[in-house]
């Protein structure tokens, strides 16, 4: 008589979905399903061996999460202000955010230089249909494209000036514009920045 055990391979660790159920012999081996689709993660692999059955399995599946990198557009050529991120996030010197996990939004603020103001916003090479002075950036497989979200503001002369700070009243947002031997910097919820938008001061 002839000995069979029952392979279940699950969607992850925790069991939500069961997404193949086989009855296989002793000694033989369980035929894996096609690879699980999971919104931000990465299938690497189920976590038991489903050869040469010898009992009852429940293998699951296992992922890697997708991280991604936001950056300034280096090549835009961005002139008359700068771009930074809400805490907790910083552009480095690069003028990058990397190692961002799938699914985090992520607020950025244009900050315009004296007598100029934000004219429009650019993600990826493509315009965007807002005038808000920050905007927030979803990352994930929808938005990003080849790992990498790339982000620029073109600004224009404003013939209002005199306005030194700006605030945005949903999320308290305060920033005050600076002149430090010559050079623009901006002060942005108590850390300062200078007109690249990289953190100056922690």
């Amino acid at each position: 008589m002839l000995t069979t055990f029952t392979v279940n391979f699950w969607s992850d660790t925790n069991e939500n979905e069961l997404l193949n159920s086989q009855q296989v012999e002793e000694h033989e081996n369980a035929v894996q399903p096609n690879d699980p689709d999971s919104v931000c993660y990465k299938f690497i692999g189920w976590d038991g061996n489903f050869s040469d059955v010898q009992s009852n399995l429940d293998i699951h599946a296992t992922y890697e999460l997708y991280t991604y990198i936001l950056s300034i557009d280096s090549e835009s050529g961005m002139s008359n202000g700068t771009i930074v991120a809400e805490d907790p996030y910083a552009f480095n010197e690069s003028g990058m955010i990397i190692n961002i996990p799938c699914g985090t939004t992520i607020s950025v603020t244009a900050v315009p230089e004296n007598g100029y103001k934000l004219d429009k916003w650019y993600q990826n090479g493509i315009e965007l249909n807002t005038t808000a002075t920050t905007i927030d950036i979803l990352l994930d497989e929808s938005t990003v494209s080849e790992g990498n979200i790339y982000v620029y503001a073109t600004f224009v002369e404003d013939s209002q000036t005199g306005v030194e700070s700006q605030v945005r009243p949903a999320s308290s947002i305060s920033i005050q514009k600076m002149l430090r031997n010559g050079m623009l910097f901006i002060e942005r919820n108590g850390r300062i920045y200078n007109a690249q938008g990289q953190l100056a001061q922690p």
